[in-house]
């Protein structure tokens, strides 16, 4: 694990604490959401094991009339946990939240296991999603020996810094000391039922894969990722009709590693000009 060219970016977090808030949803639940107000609204969806923590050097570095949304899912950060039995259940709380907070279309931005959701999200909200971002994550993503491996620690040893810490570090190949140990912190935050029942998800998947949203489609990932391969994002931008972006030498978390250029792809996506 290298360090990152901007050491000490990460984490403006005072500025977006104060702009939390808890938006009800069915059965008497509420999702904890940071928000960086704006008139183009993008809702971001975290992976496993983080929290909208992970979004707060792209909300900090967001065009002012580009409004970022980052979500606590059932189980993560101020969020209490649900029974869903899919992926499909997190992404209808997720579009109720979104309509609880505006009207119309949104861009939605979902990281690894979070790609998962914003995908089941387009699917079965298409009115609300106009533009969907996949960082480091393809609908298709197989079942990998990893996964299983990661699950059956889990089961065996429950949740310990050391396996955070080995997770984590397959997530980046550019990233500070300092930016490490907030990104283990997060994780930790997160109880063992909540990491054991995402990583079951993850291994069972989306639904119907094969599907393409209505919504456009975007790829982010960077070219030393080591939880997806480049192989499988070429095939996925060929059968979606997709566009990708590639970052040269980053990990699974381009938007981490290089908040600004990840910014300034998601501004090109929007339709945004400086």
């Amino acid at each position: 694990m290298g360090h990152a060219s901007e050491a000490g970016r990460l984490w403006p977090g005072d500025r977006l604490v104060a702009t939390s808030q808890r938006v009800p949803i069915a059965g008497g639940r509420d999702l904890t959401v940071r928000c960086s107000p704006g008139v183009d609204n993008v809702m971001f969806i975290h992976g496993l094991g983080c929290s909208s923590e992970y979004w707060f050097p792209v909300l900090a570095g967001l065009p002012g009339s580009l409004g970022g949304f980052a979500v606590d899912l059932p189980g993560y950060g101020g969020s209490a946990p649900a029974a869903h039995s899919s992926f499909a259940g997190f992404a209808d709380d997720v579009a109720e939240v979104m309509r609880s907070l505006a009207s119309g279309r949104w861009t939605v931005v979902g990281h690894s296991m979070g790609g998962s959701i914003a995908w089941e999200l387009a699917q079965r909200h298409p009115d609300q999603v106009e533009h969907l971002i996949l960082e480091g994550n393809t609908p298709d993503t197989p079942f990998s020996a990893p996964r299983a491996q990661r699950l059956a620690m889990l089961r065996r040893d429950g949740l310990t810094e050391e396996f955070v810490r080995r997770v984590a570090a397959t997530w980046f190949s550019r990233i500070s000391e300092d930016e490490f140990e907030e990104i283990v912190r997060i994780g930790m935050s997160a109880p063992l039922p909540t990491w054991v029942r995402s990583l079951e998800l993850i291994m069972a998947g989306v639904t119907r894969p094969d599907l393409r949203p209505t919504a456009d489609i975007t790829l982010v990932h960077g070219s030393a990722d080591q939880n997806r391969s480049r192989e499988q994002f070429l095939v996925a931008e060929a059968a979606l009709a997709a566009r990708r972006v590639e970052f040269p030498g980053l990990g699974h978390t381009p938007h981490l590693e290089d908040p600004g250029g990840f910014v300034a792809v998601l501004a090109q996506v929007v339709g945004m000009r400086d």
